[in-house]
């Protein structure tokens, strides 16, 4: 089921512009570096996802429209914030994620629930999840990722 607010996001990428998926509320966003990206579903899984050893997931094929993610991961999901950006100071880096060093002010900020996360979430360990990355070759899995910039 796709959500508005997942139509919301996906209408601005097709504009143009890219997203960046946090738990916290910014102004502006300063990167060390700041990754952002053009898939809905990646800025709102950094946004409503949380952090830890323990939360894990694997978006094995966005297209199928299914992601399989760990016990940690799917009872920690909480509300958050993804932002609308200028793709100008960004440049693409590896696995298609955008990346920068330079200061950013989002031109908006969206309010992100777990229920607005359109595809069906599989539920396994942070030890399953890694290990169907792997047999896919294709997969992007997080493991325990920190946030990569700092509030102003």
């Amino acid at each position: 089921m796709t959500t508005a607010t997942f139509k919301k996001l996906e209408t601005i990428v097709k504009n143009g512009f890219l997203l960046h998926g946090s738990y916290d509320k910014f102004k502006t966003l300063h990167g060390r570096p700041l990754y952002a990206t053009d898939n809905p579903a990646y800025a709102m899984l950094f946004a409503i996802g949380p952090r830890g050893k323990d939360a894990a997931y694997c978006l094995p094929c966005p297209e199928k429209g299914e992601i399989h993610a760990s016990k940690g991961f799917v009872e920690g999901m909480r509300n958050g914030y993804v932002y609308a950006m200028i793709r100008g100071p960004f440049h693409i880096g590896k696995d298609k994620e955008f990346c920068t060093w330079d200061e950013v002010i989002p031109l908006e900020c969206i309010e992100v629930k777990p229920e607005d996360f359109p595809y069906p979430i599989v539920q396994g360990s942070a030890s399953e999840i890694a290990t169907l990355k792997h047999s896919l070759g294709n997969g992007t899995v997080r493991k325990g990722f920190r946030n990569g910039y700092r509030r102003s």
